[in-house]
């Protein structure tokens, strides 16, 4: 950075400045932090600093370089430029904010989002990686990384090992885990605490495994139960349950940063989402294998054996790439490439952590500074994101669409039969008429006839009427013959047979009336091949049996329920692109650089056009603004049901006469794809004239006639195609239900059979384009890529080959990420699954098992539990069983004096660590309290209630209910500007990032909450009123009361409090005390305190 305006040296500005970051001296930056950097700050200083401030600049001015940290701690020639942790003082920050005198980069001002970034970046200290740097001006390859030391010195690289269990003294031990735990324990001269009562691990395993708290009946039948195996009963219960599947989605739905709207100053609405929420709860509750769960987020719609809902054949594999495009989303960018590396950079982040917990974004402009990743393994998978296409998938049973389609189209054959005989009868009989006639009149005695007549002879440029809504185009030839007179007719013959036919054009993506080219269908709609020319629409209801014709890539031709997509190969986009097109209800839709929002925004508002006429037009795209970017075209079948909204929820209707057909696209503008020469080569029109007007009309009549012949059996070309529709659409093809007996039956048939296609059921996914392997960008700039492109392939740590295939490489990688030699994916999800049941993971870190995370506490432990889980067939449940069922896990949370020396941390597991509720798991403990807790599964989320919320633009028009209709906070609606405030205050993830592991606060807001809050008092009025009408004894009431919060019941001296608070209450309201019991308002004060108990939002015992 170097000011010409001033002439002086960035960093001797900065004079007399020397406070130093706080990691100068020594201290460690976290994780978050370090990746933040790594993310965010590095790359921006390498784009916008290192010209004037890097050991690369032919003048390092001032002093000052930003590429090292040592450069950074040193300062200019004048000292330090950042004070940490106060960016109003660092003269840095002043500067880029263009504040002072001193303007840097003095070329042109950092964008809002780049000043936030480094604001933030000397906010938390200014983290910076103690390792060496290397030269980031030339990345693009891995030339000189460490893989292989780094790889063989890092743990998680390792082989998953089978240990052998140990040996241990005693009887505390009941099953593997219990003997590697109290190994652990003994080496460090730890005992395992005592075993908790039943109560509290009765309550403990509930809300583990299902979320909710035990009721009454299931703690009494549990105390009564001393039998060997009544542990072993609640389990598979809980296993069994269906609230199983709600409470592990929500874990699971915090790892994909679930959300239904897109966040920033819009919030739009993504359609569908919560298809994929439900998808995860069946998945969970049919335990599905882990192996298999990943390969359908990764890969889901490619699998040869996709999964099927048992219960009606519908998809379930395919719904779980809805996970892919969770992310959040800029309202019309404007640099639209840079939004696809930001919101390709989280899609990789997440998936990397997920599923393998390494950091792979961290390499997205360097190879990895810790961790055997290189820049290299980030290029190929954003490469197989950028070879994979952004979809809506229809999970309706793709066999019974199959069935369903063939049989509507025999029904359509039928009628075209039936329509082809009545016509070529008619037209039979007009021939004989013709036959004998002087003159035109049986034509016309025919008002479509008659409308090609009353042309006034000689006015050859008077253009034919045309009927609201019609194109007649290809009837001009013939009425112009038929309508002059005698003495005119040769020369309207020989000017029409002078013209020329068209030739050939190219088609984007060699699209055509016989093959679809490059471009990739999805769906049923479009089947595998193009429509012929002159292909059937029929009219869904009325008097008309067809509505129009189509011909090339069709779909909702033979029922609008039948989806489909098709989509283009990607392109370089020139001045503009255009695509011809009929239908209704359908969308075009172009994909800059995978931009998901297309149809939002000032600037990307043209990217998403209504197709809605029955005939041809032409929908043109002005794409001047992003020249030279690469983009794909999307015809989308029942389009409008996928249109993002804002302020409110999707909430589409299906419309059940949508359609869509593609004739053209191209390049650039449109273009006269059929001309007038082909219509004339369609009526063949050439040679000597006929000798009279009636020979000309007996011709007219034979050369229909002879499209007719041809009809059935599909061979018209395109401009035949046209000639027959004009004939339909005049009305001398009259098409009317009332034609014959025959006719009316069999459409109503065809009618009957099309309502009988269930409507589609969308939900969010992704489906392959055509393979692309992608350069890396270079420091992780989008502008500056390298020469070569990196082959898609998985981690190079792994040794994996390349992908061969010619797709996007997604089901490669799947296949990678499951492999038996991977050592990450069972360990980490089997840390996972402890850290939830357990309080901790045994590697601390869950999301990041790389350099700069947690060393696992337990190697042995983990890798055993790895092991036997891809033993057991990647079960889930059998993972959870293993756990809950072990000795450790029935722990008392108390601590031994000695562990409360020498493991305060409770890092060798010799007592359970104290756990509070997630927020979920709160506020439906309060709807079990209450009794208003409804147990309906699955379908659109509850809209968020508003209460106490602030005014914004993206502030939606339609509130939930205080109470979420008593539903399970899994179907609350997850709006990321307006997330629920009971969750929030609880610690409820932004939807942002993956976070495999809450944050959990301890601030004013929670008491307050539980205090306060609508939602709590309503809730404890309901409680209240059930009490009342309870006709048990004060004490049993009592006792019910406590075994319905805390699974127990009540001690004598809690039985004392709760009946003296009664006669204080009665006082307050100035009621009897013999009446209090009675009282709803004395029990709601009663239920109100009890949820603001401890005890009712912690996993712990009565003290």
């Amino acid at each position: 950075m170097y000011s010409d305006r001033l002439a002086v040296p960035f960093a001797v500005a900065l004079v007399g400045f020397v406070a130093a970051p706080s990691w100068g001296a020594g201290s460690t930056p976290s994780t978050p932090d370090l990746e933040f950097f790594e993310k965010r700050v590095r790359p921006l200083l390498i784009r916008r600093c290192h010209r004037c401030h890097s050991a690369n600049a032919k003048t390092i001015q001032g002093g000052l370089r930003l590429d090292t940290r040592a450069g950074v701690l040193r300062g200019g020639d004048n000292g330090p430029v950042i004070a940490a942790g106060q960016p109003t003082a660092s003269r840095l920050i002043q500067a880029i904010r263009y504040g002072g005198a001193i303007k840097m980069p003095p070329d042109s001002r950092l964008a809002a989002d780049e000043i936030a970034v480094l604001v933030r970046w000397v906010q938390i200290g200014a983290p910076w990686p103690n390792a060496p740097s290397k030269d980031l001006s030339k990345i693009g390859g891995d030339e000189g990384f460490p893989l292989e030391e780094r790889k063989r010195n890092q743990w998680c690289w390792q082989p998953i090992r089978d240990p052998r269990l140990p040996r241990v003294d005693g009887d505390w031990p009941i099953s593997s885990i219990d003997r590697f735990l109290f190994a652990r324990m003994r080496a460090h001269d730890l005992h395992p605490a005592a075993t908790a009562d039943r109560s509290i691990w009765l309550r403990r395993v509930t809300f583990d495994l299902i979320g909710l708290p035990p009721s009454p009946p299931e703690v009494t039948s549990f105390a009564a139960d001393t039998t060997p195996v009544a542990y072993a009963r609640v389990v598979e219960r809980l296993l069994a349950s269906p609230r199983f599947g709600e409470h592990w989605a929500r874990h699971w739905m915090d790892l994909v940063r679930y959300a239904e709207t897109k966040a920033f100053e819009s919030d739009y609405t993504m359609p569908y989402a919560f298809r994929y929420r439900d998808y995860l709860i069946r998945a969970l509750n049919a335990d599905v294998p882990y192996n298999q769960f990943i390969r359908e987020h990764i890969a889901g719609d490619l699998l040869e054996q996709p999964r099927r809902n048992p219960a009606d054949g519908s998809l379930e594999s395919a719904l779980g790439t809805g996970y892919w495009y969770l992310n959040d989303g800029h309202h019309g960018p404007t640099d639209v490439h840079g939004d696809e590396v930001r919101v390709f950079e989280n899609m990789i982040d997440v998936t990397s952590k997920v599923f393998l917990a390494q950091t792979l974004a961290c390499a997205r402009c360097h190879d990895h500074k810790f961790d055997p990743i290189t820049t290299r393994d980030y290029y190929s998978l954003y490469g197989v994101l950028a070879s994979s296409r952004f979809e809506y998938v229809n999970t309706i049973s793709p066999d019974l669409l199959t069935s369903r389609r063939q049989q509507l189209q025999r029904q359509r054959e039928r009628i075209q039969r039936e329509l082809s005989r009545i016509w070529t009868t008619d037209l039979r009989t007009l021939r004989e008429q013709l036959a004998t006639a002087q003159s035109l009149d049986p034509l016309q005695k025919l008002e479509a006839w008659r409308g090609l007549l009353e042309r006034a002879p000689g006015t050859d440029s008077k253009p034919l009427p045309r009927p609201k809504g019609s194109s007649l185009a290809p009837l001009q030839p013939i009425a112009d013959v038929l309508s002059s007179p005698a003495d005119r007719l040769a020369p309207s013959w020989q000017k029409w047979s002078q013209q020329a036919p068209s030739k050939p054009r190219e088609r984007l993506g060699g699209l055509s009336h016989e093959s679809f080219g490059e471009w990739l269908a999805a769906g049923t709609g479009f089947g595998d091949q193009p429509m012929v020319p002159g292909s059937l629409v029929l009219a869904r209801t009325g008097e008309q049996v067809v509505r129009t014709l189509v011909r090339g890539p069709a779909a909702g031709h033979l029922s609008s329920r039948f989806d489909g997509s098709i989509k283009s190969p990607m392109f370089e986009l020139g001045n503009s692109v255009s695509v011809r097109v009929k239908g209704r209800h359908a969308r075009v839709r172009l994909f800059v650089q995978h931009y998901e929002l297309v149809g939002q925004g000032v600037t990307t508002g043209n990217l998403d056009q209504q197709v809605n006429s029955d005939q041809w037009v032409w929908i043109t795209i002005d794409t001047r603004l992003w020249k030279g970017l690469r983009a794909y075209l999307e015809v989308l079948h029942n389009g409008d049901e996928m249109q993002v909204v804002m302020l409110r929820q999707h909430a589409a209707e299906h419309a059940d006469d949508s359609y869509v057909a593609i004739d053209d696209a191209t390049l650039g503008g449109p273009r006269q794809t059929v001309t007038v020469g082909d219509y004339v080569q369609a009526w063949r029109i050439a040679g000597s004239a006929p000798p009279s007007q009636v020979a000309a009309a007996v011709f007219v009549v034979d050369r229909i006639s002879a499209l007719l012949a041809r009809w059935p059996q599909e061979g018209l070309t395109t401009a035949e195609s046209d000639v027959l529709e004009a004939l339909l659409q005049c009305g001398i093809l009259a098409a009317t239900v009332d034609r014959s007996p025959a006719v009316e039956s069999l459409v109503k048939v065809f009618r009957a059979q099309a309502r009988s296609v269930p409507k589609p059921i969308y939900a969010r996914g992704v489906t392959d384009g055509h393979g692309r392997d992608e350069p890396v960008y270079l420091r992780g700039d989008h502008q500056q890529m390298s020469p070569e492109r990196v082959p898609r392939h998985f981690l190079a740590a792994l040794d994996t080959p390349p992908f061969s295939g010619s797709g996007s490489g997604r089901r490669e990688w799947a296949d990678a990420v499951v492999h038996p030699e991977n050592p990450l994916a069972s360990r980490v999800i089997v840390n996972r699954i402890w850290s939830y049941l357990m309080g901790r993971g045994m590697v601390a870190s869950v999301d990041n098992f790389g350099e700069m995370g947690a060393r696992p506490t337990h190697p042995d432990l983990l890798d055993h539990l790895a092991h036997r889980f891809m033993r057991d067939g990647w079960s889930l449940k059998q993972l959870i069983r293993k756990i809950t069922l072990s000795r450790a896990y029935r722990m008392s949370t108390r601590p031994s004096a000695q562990a409360q020396r020498t493991d305060p941390a409770g890092v060798w597991l010799s007592y359970l660590p104290l756990r509070r509720l997630p927020a979920e798991s709160i506020r439906d403990a309060i709807l079990v309290a209450s009794g208003r807790l409804q147990r309906r599964m699955f379908g659109p989320s509850v809209p968020v209630n508003l209460q106490q919320t602030i005014p914004s633009r993206s502030k939606p028009t339609d509130e939930g209910p205080v109470d979420g209709n008593g539903r399970r906070s899994v179907y609350i609606e997850m709006r990321r500007n307006y997330l629920p405030n009971f969750l929030c205050a609880f610690d409820l993830p932004n939807a942002s990032v993956t976070r495999g592991q809450r944050s959990v606060t301890n601030v004013p807001i929670q008491a307050l909450t539980l205090m306060n809050d609508p939602f709590v008092i309503e809730q404890a009025h309901l409680w209240a009123e059930h009490i009342v009408t309870d006709s048990r004894s004060l004490r049993e009431r009592i006792n019910g009361l406590h075994l319905t919060a805390f699974a127990r019941a009540a001690t004598d001296a809690e039985q004392r409090k709760c009946q003296a608070f009664i006669v204080e209450l009665a006082k307050q309201f100035k009621i009897e005390t013999a009446d209090a019991g009675d009282d709803a308002r004395v029990w709601t004060e009663i239920c109100h305190l009890m949820i603001n108990r401890k005890e009712f939002i912690f996993l712990v015992g009565q003290k």
